[in-house]
């Protein structure tokens, strides 16, 4: 149980460092920005790397992120085969009943920070719309969770296939480059509120690996 306190410790101090980050976005060198003209910290920052809009890499960026929601539904899928072959919810591997409630709890940032708006984007991509909150950047938060757990999973799903293992992580490594490449070159969001979002994600796939560990280490126990 040593190493899941280690694995702990370093899941609140990754989101210790997302809530540092935040005081500092809304503290520090805040300036009027961006064709929506709101306040944003790190302005000097933010001012030098922002893209301009661009709606190719936007479109790719938001294909990406159907993709991450399709990975949810396939492994959804795989819990609700193995709750009706094996005739009960207990019997369905712990890591995708931990990974149900992951997705859930993902969802419920995804919403929050979009109603808390921190920051505004700096363009307006839908007229209807109007200002879109962006910080942390949602929806790359949501795709490097469901890439970086999926990635967790190659172990489980391939223990004894080295080559299709590591074909499957670096698959998945890369689609996380391209979603935070993408986002980030679409001129939708912030410098900051890409690198928020890396460090969200990062945070939340570490407490899903320490419960993961967890539970895995209280089962071997019992047994």
């Amino acid at each position: 149980m040593r190493s899941v306190k280690k694995q702990a410790l370093f899941t609140i101090a990754l989101f210790l460092l997302f809530v540092v980050f935040t005081v500092l976005v809304k503290t520090v060198d805040v300036r009027v920005l961006g064709e929506t003209a709101t306040d944003v910290g790190f302005g000097a920052l933010n001012a030098a790397t922002l893209c301009p809009y661009h709606e190719s890499f936007y479109e790719i960026s938001q294909y990406l992120g159907y993709f991450a929601l399709l990975l949810c539904g396939v492994f959804a899928l795989c819990g609700l085969y193995q709750w009706i072959r094996k005739g009960s919810i207990k019997k369905v591997d712990y890591r995708i009943l931990l990974l149900g409630g992951f997705y859930l709890l993902v969802l419920a940032l995804y919403f929050g920070f979009d109603k808390l708006a921190l920051n505004y984007r700096p363009v307006i991509v839908d007229a209807a719309e109007g200002l879109e909150a962006s910080y942390p950047s949602s929806h790359t938060m949501l795709a490097l969770c469901v890439f970086g757990t999926a990635m967790l999973f190659c172990r489980v799903a391939f223990p004894n296939k080295r080559a299709l293992r590591a074909a499957s992580i670096v698959a998945l490594g890369a689609l996380m480059i391209l979603t935070v490449a993408t986002r980030y070159l679409s001129g939708v969001h912030w410098l900051t509120d890409i690198l928020a979002s890396i460090l969200l994600s990062a945070a939340l796939v570490s407490l899903y690996s320490t419960c993961v560990s967890y539970v895995g280490a209280r089962r071997t126990r019992r047994n």
